[in-house]
Protein backbone atom coordinates (compact mmCIF):
# COMPACT_ATOMS: atom_id res chain seq x y z
CA UNK A 1 0.00 0.00 0.00
CA UNK A 2 1.56 3.36 -1.31
CA UNK A 3 0.35 6.92 -0.05
CA UNK A 4 1.27 9.65 -2.00
CA UNK A 5 0.81 12.98 -0.79
CA UNK A 6 1.29 16.57 -2.94
CA UNK A 7 0.95 19.45 -0.69
CA UNK A 8 -0.37 21.77 -3.52
CA UNK A 9 -3.72 22.76 -3.17
CA UNK A 10 -6.78 21.84 -5.94
CA UNK A 11 -5.61 20.23 -9.28
CA UNK A 12 -2.00 20.89 -8.40
CA UNK A 13 -2.22 18.53 -5.68
CA UNK A 14 -4.02 15.62 -7.51
CA UNK A 15 -1.11 12.60 -7.76
CA UNK A 16 -1.95 10.10 -10.30
CA UNK A 17 0.54 7.01 -10.34
CA UNK A 18 1.87 4.53 -13.31
CA UNK A 19 3.58 1.71 -13.41
CA UNK A 20 5.64 -0.06 -16.39
CA UNK A 21 3.87 -2.01 -18.74
CA UNK A 22 5.76 -5.42 -19.26
CA UNK A 23 5.18 -6.62 -15.97
CA UNK A 24 2.25 -8.83 -14.07
CA UNK A 25 1.03 -6.03 -11.94
CA UNK A 26 -1.27 -3.48 -11.71
CA UNK A 27 -2.07 -0.68 -9.75
CA UNK A 28 -5.54 0.03 -7.75
CA UNK A 29 -6.01 3.62 -6.29
CA UNK A 30 -8.50 5.22 -3.51
CA UNK A 31 -7.54 8.83 -3.63
CA UNK A 32 -3.69 9.50 -2.87
CA UNK A 33 -3.71 5.82 -1.93
CA UNK A 34 -2.66 3.08 -4.17
CA UNK A 35 -1.83 -0.92 -3.94
CA UNK A 36 0.00 -2.83 -5.76
CA UNK A 37 -1.62 -5.92 -7.13
CA UNK A 38 -1.04 -9.08 -9.26
CA UNK A 39 -2.49 -9.33 -12.51
CA UNK A 40 -1.90 -12.95 -13.34
CA UNK A 41 -0.53 -15.68 -11.22
CA UNK A 42 3.59 -15.74 -10.72
CA UNK A 43 5.63 -18.14 -11.56
CA UNK A 44 8.99 -18.13 -9.50
CA UNK A 45 10.42 -20.74 -11.48
CA UNK A 46 10.06 -18.77 -14.63
CA UNK A 47 10.70 -15.30 -13.25
CA UNK A 48 11.53 -14.87 -9.67
CA UNK A 49 12.18 -11.16 -10.02
CA UNK A 50 10.62 -8.40 -11.00
CA UNK A 51 11.78 -5.08 -11.59
CA UNK A 52 8.62 -2.15 -11.14
CA UNK A 53 8.57 0.99 -12.24
CA UNK A 54 6.23 3.86 -10.63
CA UNK A 55 5.92 7.26 -11.58
CA UNK A 56 4.01 9.81 -9.73
CA UNK A 57 2.61 12.62 -11.22
CA UNK A 58 1.03 15.95 -10.06
CA UNK A 59 -1.82 17.94 -11.23
CA UNK A 60 0.47 21.00 -12.04
CA UNK A 61 1.60 22.79 -15.06
CA UNK A 62 3.92 21.62 -16.04
CA UNK A 63 3.65 18.36 -14.44
CA UNK A 64 6.12 17.32 -11.72
CA UNK A 65 6.80 13.61 -11.46
CA UNK A 66 8.84 11.40 -9.31
CA UNK A 67 10.25 7.78 -10.15
CA UNK A 68 10.36 4.69 -7.63
CA UNK A 69 12.11 1.27 -8.96
CA UNK A 70 10.79 -1.89 -6.62
CA UNK A 71 12.83 -4.99 -6.33
CA UNK A 72 10.06 -7.64 -6.27
CA UNK A 73 12.11 -10.85 -5.50
CA UNK A 74 9.33 -13.85 -5.63
CA UNK A 75 9.52 -16.96 -3.48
Amino acid sequence: LFNIRDRDSGANGDVSLEISPDVPFAIRSLQNHFSLVTRESLDRESTSQYVVELIARDGGSPALTTTLLLLLNIS
